[in-house]
């Protein structure tokens, strides 16, 4: 195959998209990496009744990633944040990353959410 066909066997539109996209993700702030679950479904929490503990089972997909990976599937799980007031103050509270990275990245997830920003409210 000839490589120079490659080269220009896109759409126009492609090029620019790319750049722009890569210049985005250049300035986009540091996030707070950690070890993932990567698969937090309900399925995954176990509670105890009579002590009301937690415990995150099945860790097979195990990996290193930004924190908020493993928060925006539970929170997609939970049926968004308008249903996951007590996961995320929970979270919150105990994440390595800080109130306001998760607040301000997860109001970007999900921009239509009328919780405030400034409160971390969902």
């Amino acid at each position: 195959m000839d490589v120079g066909l490659l080269v220009h066997d896109v759409e126009p539109w492609v090029r620019p998209t790319v750049h722009r996209v890569l210049d985005e993700y250049r300035d986009l702030p540091e996030l707070t990496w950690g070890l993932l679950h990567a698969d937090p479904a309900p399925d995954a929490f176990l509670r105890q009744p009579d002590t009301d503990q937690v415990a995150l089972i099945d860790w097979s997909a195990t990996t290193r990633g930004p924190v908020l990976y493993d928060v925006a599937s539970a929170l997609m799980y939970l049926g968004g944040r308008q249903n996951a007031a007590s996961f995320w103050k929970a979270y919150v509270d105990h994440s390595p990353a800080s109130s306001a990275e998760l607040v301000d990245h997860c109001c970007a997830l999900a921009p239509s959410n009328t919780g405030s920003r400034d409160s971390g409210e969902l």
